[in-house]
């Protein structure tokens, strides 16, 4: 619900991240390249990994895996690299 309403209070449990973006993102890198010595089929794959790249350009990277909604949602111009760091 509170992907959909970010207005609600957000419980205890929950306000840390559980799996940041940019780990989430070398996650599917490696789900990707052992899948791909498999044979498997992994488009699905880039296009995950395009759209939580996305979110990181748009300054995410300490958010958890519900930024990707929010990169897809509300999409904002990407940070420049000079202020991210």
């Amino acid at each position: 619900r509170r992907l959909l309403d970010p207005e609600l209070p957000e419980p205890c449990w929950c306000s840390l991240p559980v799996l940041h973006l940019q780990h989430l993102l070398k996650d599917v890198r490696l789900f990707t390249e052992e899948a791909q010595k498999a044979g498997l089929d992994t488009r699905l794959q880039a296009a995950n990994a395009s759209v939580i790249s996305s979110a990181l350009q748009q300054g995410l990277e300490e958010a958890d895996y519900s930024a990707v909604y929010e990169a897809v949602v509300h999409p904002t111009p990407p940070v420049p690299e000079a202020q991210q760091q």
